[in-house]
């Protein structure tokens, strides 16, 4: 079984659930299924691929953050992101690592496409390219 066809599984049992304990019942038994088949090594790639077709369906935007700064700038800054998407009526799950080679700047990812980096490496970088 592909890890897709095993997230459609997985999809089936979090929207049939209709309580927290059957849903608890539910994913048990797809463990001990996938436990049973010996693809645990794929239990990573499940969930990835389960999490992309979820958010795709219930219409989350995936945004992926790096920026140059301490815990406490980034944390505020995902939070003003996120109060954004709420303003807006929209979901969002929102990942932000410290990327310390970044100076000064950040890169965005939105739904998995590149937006943008905005950093002084990057303008280092393209003014010293050679074309």
């Amino acid at each position: 079984m592909t890890t897709k066809e095993y997230s459609h599984i997985l999809e089936r049992i979090v929207r049939a659930a209709p309580s927290p304990e059957e849903l608890e019942e539910g994913v048990q038994g797809f463990l001990e299924y996938v436990r049973e088949s010996n693809d645990t090594h794929l239990l990573k790639k499940i969930y990835g691929e389960f999490e992309k077709t979820w958010q795709e369906k219930e219409k989350i935007s995936s945004i992926y953050i790096e920026a140059e700064g301490d815990e406490e700038e980034i944390e505020k800054g995902k939070e003003s992101i996120q109060e954004y998407f709420v303003g807006r009526g929209e979901a969002a799950k929102i990942t932000m690592k410290k990327n310390p080679e970044l100076i000064d700047g950040v890169k965005i990812n939105l739904d998995d496409n590149y937006l943008i980096e905005a950093s002084f490496n990057n303008i280092i970088n393209q003014m010293f390219s050679t074309k």
